[in-house]
């Protein structure tokens, strides 16, 4: 009978240890999908004000370029957002990689706005 009780308190001890491990694991998951969701509602707030800056920017060009079109206008923002890009990978010293790669991809670009100016 004396050896039967510590076997007891040593199961019930691990069944207690198991059920907290358990516990804290939900509550750390539980922390880690309220945080994806904060983090998705930031970056879809983000993207609108990308879309209502981008909206505002295609209305200032179409007034102050009468005649344009919709194309030539996104050709231009386009344009804009990869020089703005460029600008700042080229401010950081750690992207050479990148400044390689997109540096091919500006000069295929130039070479086809040569080759098919209306293409864009």
């Amino acid at each position: 009978m004396n050896s039967i009780n510590p076997a007891l308190r040593d199961q019930e001890a691990a069944k207690a240890e198991g059920e907290a491990k358990r516990i804290l694991m939900v509550a750390q998951a539980e922390a880690e999908k309220q945080a994806k969701i904060r983090q998705g509602e930031v970056i879809a707030g983000e993207r609108e004000a990308v879309a209502k800056g981008l909206q505002k920017s295609i209305l200032e060009i179409k007034d102050a370029v009468p005649g344009v079109s919709e194309s030539d206008v996104l050709a231009i923002l386009a344009l804009t957002q990869h020089y703005d890009t460029l600008k700042a990978i080229g401010a950081s010293d750690h992207n050479n990689r990148a400044r390689g790669v997109l540096l091919a991809w500006f000069l295929a670009f130039i070479d086809k706005s040569r080759l098919f100016p209306h293409a864009l």
